[in-house]
């Protein structure tokens, strides 16, 4: 399936946002358009899993 520019988009926000307090990929817009598509989409689900596993920690921790 052909990406539409929206996805594009929104996947390369994906990699480039740097989260409040500094976690993510420290990359460049430039490095970032170098990507094949299949490590594109390996970074977008490896964020993905990393947000969701801090997202958990913070929880855990909340709850002492």
């Amino acid at each position: 399936m052909i990406p539409t520019p929206d996805e594009c988009w929104e996947a390369e926000f994906q990699v480039l946002w740097h989260v409040h307090g500094g976690s993510g990929i420290n990359m460049t817009r430039d490095e970032y358009l170098e990507l094949t598509i299949a490590q594109r989409d390996w970074l977008l689900e490896r964020i993905a899993k990393q947000r969701e596993d801090e997202a958990n920690e913070i929880r855990r921790s909340a709850k002492g």
